[in-house]
């Protein structure tokens, strides 16, 4: 069976969202600065009229495949790692048989070999499917079987993908299409010009020179680069009366877009990917043994909120799956289920068929029409985990999905299963909604605190405070959002910068001061003293409305009169490392609920209970190191921001 320790264990133990841009990102800074070195220390090869360079389609595409790369491993790292494999290849071959070969650097040539590592090194550090270990563990403990049998009709996935990589494969060939055209355009306009002898004159940029011809005309004419140019060195141009001016020494290359069709090609084939994806996970959800639990279910016509087999009335549903609707789906709607001996409801359901046809476009607009049927016993098939694909077996139906599971958005809180043979209701989805602040903690819960939250005694008072390392990274990334507004700012000289780094660092100490360090709280069985990001409290525990946890790990105490905020950190193996010590969210929250249920408790039983409030933390000053980090920051960014 499906435990909510178990859901809640896998779920905590997913990948963030976060994680799936690492790759790309990783990449692209690498290709940026393999770029950089490259353009810095690449040598210019020497055009002469003797020994004319020759367009360079194989150093284009080498760039494309490049910087596809980091693209492309945004969909698949596999493909990011051949895109990078195959532009250490094409470098190479470039480079042999190139007109003029160059000696590239021994350690450039390091570089190209180490960026391919590096994309082979991510795809097998990103793009494996290994379990984790808390999903290796559950897996071996659950007990496994194979769907019983397919849905005929189910839709292909991945159409959107596929449609973009045909768009992109389009833009490809459209791109290519032009270059080759027009280089063979320039190629037969340079065949057939006239050849004038020249001298270089001057250099107007690094890229551009000056050349006087034996007519008297002046002509600026684009080069790779000038030092192959020097002033005074003779040159034979290319001229024809429809305006060409071109080095006969360095003839027109258009080749170079074919960079942009290389990353648009590959972006395409990286597309394909995602889109075979759901493909394979259907066909091995439906064919190999998957780990089979014991869950509930709420089914509707389009989805269906699945709980676990230890769920109590008022829980939220653990995970979510949206589900394929085929033929057969249409005449069977789960919301229309009953007790198949409930022969009058079922001759009055009939009735109104027609009538709900008819309404059917207006339910459709109205959310409070959406409903899911009464909780039933299912069995879920696949890992239980979100991005995963699994299988519910309910009423003796299989439910296909459309979609990985996920965490539920909006499902109605748990109910008791009605007894066999009553009729199934309808319950809508605006309705019911869970609170799961109003009970109890469960074993695993509590045994997740601190022993101090765990302690019974109700004298005991515990403290909750941000440690300093937050506030740290905040003032070294705050102050870099002048680098954006520097290109609007004159030149002012460095006192002045100073006094601007000075008041943003200023700024940013006192409001991560302010925010992450200030707040803080002290609880005891009579209530909560607190000090927030403004101002301080008392509340007893008859007067907290409830305890919140939001998804930025802040922790709202809500009451009356509005109740605090304090932060903590998001729980995780490197949170946990940086922060450790601290409370997590999901952690002081759960302190907090049970310090305030056993208040109850003991007044409902007529216990003695605590008179005295705990007295309010004292409210902390900021840290010598935060003041060091500042002044640090402040010469940095002065010298920074009067240097750009």
């Amino acid at each position: 069976m499906l435990l909510t320790s178990d859901a809640r264990a896998l779920a905590a133990a997913r990948r963030p969202a976060w994680f799936r841009f690492v790759p790309g990102v990783v990449l692209l800074v690498a290709a940026a600065v393999l770029g950089g070195l490259h353009a810095t220390f690449d040598l210019v090869p020497l055009c002469t009229d003797a020994e004319p360079c020759a367009p360079a389609p194989f150093g284009a595409v080498a760039v494309g495949l490049a910087f596809a790369a980091p693209f492309a491993a945004l969909a698949s790292t596999r493909v990011a790692a051949g895109l990078a494999c195959g532009f250490l290849a094409t470098d190479i071959v470039g480079q042999l048989t190139a007109p003029q070969p160059q000696e590239q650097a021994v350690w450039l040539w390091l570089l190209d070999a180490g960026y391919a590592a590096l994309a082979l090194i991510v795809a097998l550090a990103a793009g494996t499917r290994r379990p984790g270990r808390v999903e290796a563990a559950w897996t071996a403990r659950a007990e496994h079987r194979t769907p019983p049998g397919t849905r005929p009709g189910v839709r292909r996935h991945g159409f959107g993908w596929r449609l973009a990589a045909v768009a992109l494969f389009v833009v490809a060939a459209g791109i290519a299409a032009v270059a080759l055209a027009a280089q063979a355009g320039a190629q037969a306009q340079q065949e057939s010009a006239r050849r004038v002898a020249g001298e270089v004159t001057g250099h107007p940029d690094e890229f551009t020179v000056q050349v006087r011809l034996a007519t008297g005309d002046v002509a600026r004419i684009e080069v790779v680069d000038v030092r192959s140019h020097p002033v005074g060195a003779r040159r034979t141009v290319l001229v024809d009366d429809e305006g060409l001016r071109q080095l006969a020494a360095e003839p027109y290359d258009a080749t170079g877009w074919l960079a942009l069709a290389v990353i648009a090609a590959g972006v395409g084939v990286a597309l394909l990917t995602p889109a075979r994806e759901p493909g394979a996970a259907m066909r091995a959800l439906f064919t190999r043994e998957q780990p089979a639990s014991r869950v509930y279910v709420r089914p509707a016509a389009d989805r269906v909120a699945i709980y676990a087999a230890d769920a109590r009335p008022g829980e939220p549903a653990v995970l979510e799956m949206d589900l394929e609707t085929t033929a057969e789906d249409d005449d069977h709607d789960p919301t229309d289920d009953h007790d198949e001996n409930n022969d009058q409801q079922e001759a009055d359901e009939d009735d109104q068929d027609d009538d709900e046809d008819d309404q059917d476009d207006d339910e459709d607009d109205e959310d409070d029409e959406v409903a899911m049927t009464a909780v039933r016993p299912a069995v879920l098939y696949g890992v239980p985990a979100p991005g995963h694909w699994c299988a519910v077996e309910v009423d003796g139906r299989v439910l296909v999905p459309r979609s990985p599971v996920r965490v539920p958005a909006l499902a109605p809180a748990f109910t008791t299963p009605p007894p066999d043979g009553t009729p199934i209701e309808v319950v809508p989805l605006n309705v019911a909604m869970p609170r799961p602040e109003t009970l109890p903690l469960r074993p695993e819960e509590v045994a997740a605190l601190r022993p101090e939250d765990r302690d019974t005694d109700p004298d005991l008072i515990r403290t909750h405070r941000r440690g300093p390392l937050t506030v740290y990274g905040f003032v070294l990334v705050a102050p870099l959002s002048l680098w954006g507004t520097r290109q609007w700012l004159p030149d002012w000289p460095v006192p002045v910068w100073v006094l601007v780094a000075a008041a943003a660092v200023a700024l940013t100490c006192y409001g991560g001061w302010r925010v992450y360090l200030r707040p803080a709280l002290s609880w005891n069985g009579a209530g909560i003293s607190a000090v927030g990001v403004a101002g301080a409290g008392l509340l007893t525990w008859n007067g907290v409305d409830a305890v919140e946890l939001d998804t930025d790990g802040s922790v709202h105490v809500r009451s009356g009169d509005g109740g605090f905020l304090v932060t903590a950190h998001q729980g995780g193996p490197l949170a946990r490392l940086l922060h450790h010590g601290e409370r997590s969210g999901t952690q002081l929250v759960a302190a907090l609920r049970l310090a305030q249920r056993r208040a109850r408790e003991r007044e409902e039983a007529g216990e003695r209970d605590v008179t005295t409030l705990p007295p309010p933390p004292a409210v902390s000053r900021a840290p010598v190191v935060l003041w060091c980090l500042g002044l640090a920051e402040i010469v940095a960014y002065a010298w920074l921001l009067s240097s750009m």
